[in-house]
């Protein structure tokens, strides 16, 4: 369930100029049945975007699997550039804290921590290191263009991976769960490729680790609408259940 929980903020599509802070709420599902929910909170000051991410696994998945997650990502829409990022996950047998600092575009430097074990790292890309908020920002100050293939190198917890991001289309979806009328809603469909990289930015290799896709809503806030993940043991899901804008 953790990647599910991460790739909520992987196609964060915020308007940094164009709208309030928010807070949202998510439904995750596995083949069909509700796995988890999380809650997504957004505030805005005058030079940065703080996230901040809970999730967890329902009643009755918890008495198989209980897993907490939290999640904090700062963004200085100003300078471009990620301030911070931290994680913390707590699962049966393990708990994990990660905290990663940015120092400047290229450079981050990441605590890592897994059952009170502490271990340090520096990652550095020189196409840029960022964190997962900032994946889905480029594409509003710049036009692009559909089926192109754009990348980002990204933290996520103590590894650095390359995303290729591409924008398939629009597409018309419906978020109603009766599937009425009203619930139909225009939106960019994007695929999102993750490539595993070395903590210097050098490609792994060439096999890709993930494959999701994503309906990213063309209203403010533009955030994503439904995520999709599949996996060789089922699909995961993730949909946008309530947003309240402040």
């Amino acid at each position: 369930m953790y990647r599910l929980f991460v790739v909520i903020f992987l196609f964060f599509a915020v308007n940094a100029f164009g709208f309030n802070s928010f807070d949202a709420k998510y439904k995750f599902d596995f083949s069909g049945l509700t796995a988890g929910y999380g809650t997504l909170d957004v505030r805005k000051d005058n030079s940065t975007y703080r996230l901040d991410f809970e999730g967890s696994t329902v009643s009755i998945v918890r008495l198989f699997y209980r897993f907490d997650i939290r999640i904090e990502d700062v963004f200085d829409y100003r300078r471009k550039t990620s301030v911070f990022y931290k994680s913390y996950q707590e699962a049966p047998k393990s708990t994990k804290r990660v905290d990663v600092r940015f120092d400047n575009t290229t450079l981050a430097h990441v605590v890592y921590e897994k059952n009170k074990e502490q271990k340090t790292y520096t990652i550095t890309s020189k196409n840029g290191v960022y964190s997962p908020l900032s994946v889905y920002l480029f594409f509003l100050g710049d036009k692009f263009k559909f089926k192109k293939t754009y990348f980002r190198d990204v933290v996520v917890s103590k590894h650095l991976y390359r995303i290729a991001i591409v924008p398939l289309g629009i597409e018309t979806i419906n978020m109603d769960p009766l599937g009425r009328k009203k619930g139909q809603m225009r939106a960019l469909k994007v695929s999102l490729t993750f490539y595993k990289l070395t903590r210097d930015g050098k490609l792994k290799r060439k096999k890709q680790v993930k494959r999701l896709v994503a309906w990213i809503s063309l209203k403010d806030p533009k955030i994503p609408l439904i995520i999709e993940m599949w996996h060789i043991i089922g699909k995961f899901r993730a949909r946008l259940i309530h947003i309240d804008v402040r």
